[in-house]
C-alpha cells in the first residue's frame, strides 16, 4: 500500500497510536447539535476541512504545513466548543487556520488548543 494512501486512511479511521480518527469526530461532533440545518452545515464544513488537512498531513514530515498535534490540538478544542454550543463558529476559526496555515500565513507551532480556548487563570484560595 502507498505510504501517502495509508495516511490519509490513518487521517479518516484513526491508528493505534490516534484511535479517533476524522469520521468519528464528525461523528461526536453532529451528535452534539441539536438544530439538523446546522448539523447539515457542520457536517458539509468537516467534510471539507477533512479533504484540505488530510492531503497535506499525509505528505512526508520535511513538507507537511499541517502536524499531528494541529489535528490533536483541533480535536481537544473541538470538545469544547461542542460543550459551549459554539460548533459551527469554532469549525469556521479552523477552516480560516487551515487556509492559513496551507497559505503560509501562519505557522503549525502556532496551532494548539488553546489559541482556540485559552486556559482559565484561577484565583488560589
Amino acid at each position: 500500500v502507498n505510504e501517502y494512501v495509508l495516511w490519509i486512511k490513518r487521517f479518516y479511521d484513526g491508528s493505534i497510536i490516534y484511535p479517533v480518527g476524522w469520521n468519528d469526530m464528525i461523528e461526536t461532533v453532529l451528535e452534539s447539535i441539536a438544530n439538523e440545518n446546522d448539523q447539515r452545515i457542520a457536517k458539509r464544513k468537516l467534510v471539507d476541512l477533512a479533504r484540505l488537512i488530510s492531503v497535506e498531513w499525509a505528505q512526508d514530515n520535511r513538507y507537511s504545513k499541517i502536524t499531528s498535534s494541529n489535528i490533536a490540538a483541533w480535536g481537544s478544542a473541538l470538545r469544547t466548543a461542542a460543550d459551549r454550543g459554539q460548533q459551527l463558529d469554532f469549525i469556521d476559526r479552523v477552516e480560516q487556520d487551515v487556509h492559513a496555515l496551507l497559505k503560509g500565513y501562519l505557522q503549525s507551532s502556532q496551532i494548539s488548543s488553546e489559541r482556540y480556548y485559552p486556559s482559565e487563570d484561577y484565583d488560589n484560595f
